[in-house]
């Protein structure tokens, strides 16, 4: 990992802890992310205000052809096929401004998963419910 990429990896587990201490309180998005329609779709969005930046975070799906590799026995006739998709995923970090546009976009980072997932707990209360249902006789 580069050095810079460990400073972003840094700032989004503070990300997290700020979020699990609720110093970040999260919502869903009201201004959702652009998108190339027909070959992306977005998952929940949520947004975020922290030392006056707003952060948005999503899952975006992306349609790409799936790769074909014959092997050596496959007939010519084979080859000739429908083209097949497949959706892949990645979650996205971003600053915006007041009017949902995207100011910069963090990079790609495995650990972006883990923080879109702690917020998807939070917002949907998870913590609270488990608390009360094991309270329950």
């Amino acid at each position: 990992m580069t050095k810079e990429n460990e400073s972003y990896f840094e700032a989004i587990a503070k990300i997290i802890k700020l979020t699990q201490e609720e110093k970040i309180k999260w919502q869903t998005a009201t201004k959702k992310p652009k998108i190339l329609e027909g070959i992306e779709k977005i998952d929940s969005a949520y947004t975020g205000e922290y030392l006056g930046k707003t952060l948005r975070i999503y899952k975006v799906y992306t349609k790409s052809e799936k790769p074909y590799l014959p092997d050596i026995h496959t007939s010519f006739s084979l080859l000739v096929r429908p083209t097949e998709y497949q959706w892949t995923y990645s979650i996205v970090l971003e600053i915006i401004d007041k009017d949902g546009n995207v100011m910069w976009t963090f990079p790609n980072l495995n650990i972006l998963s883990d923080l879109y997932e702690e917020i998807g707990y939070k917002i949907a209360g998870v913590s609270d419910f488990i608390c009360e249902l094991l309270k329950e006789k």
